[in-house]
């Protein structure tokens, strides 16, 4: 497994975010080794099928986690920060757009990831969220959830 540098990749990362850096790591990518005999019956080289060996677990780690992603994110990279902005800040944005929700960045990194549509799921990602938002704050969030999807 590839170990990354501590500047390699943020802390918290939402869901479109990972698929971000998928894409790119495929984008990346040679294309995929050819490890069938050649039409002349010479076998392929050996380096080939031992490099491809070496990241078989990595790959399918990296197929299976971007076919979910595909599958359950429904949310934009750009559309996924002006909503981060709206639950991080401790102040409305703009009029438009309530915001000021004053959420921890592990809160907001899991409203993003799961986007809630109902309060009863807002009082399992936020902790102690009667005593910071009052049910009509809470409305607001849900609805300023709903405007960023």
């Amino acid at each position: 497994m590839e170990v990354l540098n501590s500047g390699d990749a943020p802390a918290l990362v939402t869901n479109a975010e990972v698929r971000r850096i998928l894409k790119r790591a495929e984008d990346r990518a040679p294309a995929a080794l050819n490890l069938m005999p050649s039409d002349d019956g010479t076998p392929p080289d050996p380096a080939a099928r031992k490099e491809a060996r070496a990241f078989r677990q990595r790959d399918w780690i990296e197929e299976r986690t971007a076919a979910y992603i595909d599958e359950y994110v429904n949310i934009g990279v750009e559309s996924a920060k002006s909503l981060a902005a709206a639950l991080t800040s401790t102040t409305s944005i703009s009029e438009s757009d309530e915001g000021g929700f004053d959420l921890t960045d592990a809160e907001a990194l899991q409203v993003l990831n799961h986007l809630p549509t109902e309060i009863v799921e807002l009082h399992l990602l936020i902790e102690d969220l009667p005593s910071r938002l009052s049910e009509e704050r809470q409305q607001d969030l849900l609805d300023c959830i709903a405007r960023h999807r």
